[in-house]
């Protein structure tokens, strides 16, 4: 794919597709700070790495409308939010920052020229800063926002590089909207791009309406080279979006 820009990127928060309220995006950080382990005897300062941590930072306009940016982020939820930033122009396997966060502060900004803005900040909570896209074969599952019709509708596959990984993965699930009846989407792999099988703990909870889920499978899952999405049930208009991070090393701590 080679250099691209951020033009026509995304920002879905929660279950808010919050990309045309989103002025900038100020921070992605994914971290692994280093622990100062030095002893007496060293010359130099000794550090090995300490646990990961991530954050996100948004400049937004302000949008009193249901579901955009100031009902969204003026409720300051306690519990968990889910937040994903597409880079570019949504597409299946576009690269993808995703994050299971404590939003921790809504700070509102009246310019001098009228202009009415909110700075937001996110932090990690438990897996930090998740990155999917680019020399891994990861990325989008979902061209950005995806309807998905009633029954079983199979989405297009990523391609993992030619090669099967040992170390697992992680995948996140914003549901915008939800019509009707029961939908669940599966990650599925395949060694081949034809005989598709459910990846093992990456089965979502069935969807009844707009929702979030983060789910991650054991260390040392097997992913095989070619994975997709692949929505089942009975229901009507489910609006989605889907990112899959594949671990090329040992999962997050």
């Amino acid at each position: 794919m080679g250099k691209i820009s951020a033009v026509g990127s995304n920002c879905y928060v929660g279950t808010s597709d919050l990309s045309g309220d989103i002025g900038a995006v100020t921070g992605l950080e994914l971290a692994r700070p280093a622990l100062r382990v030095t002893g007496i005897n060293a010359a130099a300062e000794e550090r090995i790495s300490g646990r990961r941590d991530g954050s996100m930072g948004f400049m937004a306009f302000w949008n009193v409308d249901t579901g955009q940016s100031h009902p969204t982020f003026s409720a300051m939820p306690r519990t968990d939010v889910i937040a994903s930033v597409v880079i570019g122009t949504p597409a299946v396997g576009s690269a993808c920052a995703s994050m299971t966060a404590k939003q921790v502060n809504y700070a509102s900004t009246v310019g001098e020229d009228g202009s009415l803005g909110a700075q937001i900040d996110m932090q990690g909570n438990a897996y930090g800063l998740e990155w999917s896209g680019g020399a891994n074969g990861d990325g989008l599952l979902t061209a950005g926002k995806e309807t998905f019709a009633t029954g079983t509708v199979s989405g297009t596959s990523v391609d993992l590089a030619a090669v099967d990984s040992a170390f697992g993965g992680s995948a996140y699930l914003h549901v915008f909207s939800h019509g009707s009846g029961t939908a669940t989407f599966t990650i599925q792999d395949s060694a081949n791009n034809t005989d598709f099988l459910a990846v093992t703990d990456l089965a979502f909870t069935a969807v009844t309406g707009a929702t979030t889920q983060r789910l991650q499978t054991a260390a040392g899952a097997t992913i095989r080279r070619y994975v997709r999405v692949q929505k089942t049930g009975t229901s009507t208009a489910t609006v989605a979006a889907i990112n899959f991070v594949r671990y090329t090393e040992a999962g997050p701590i």
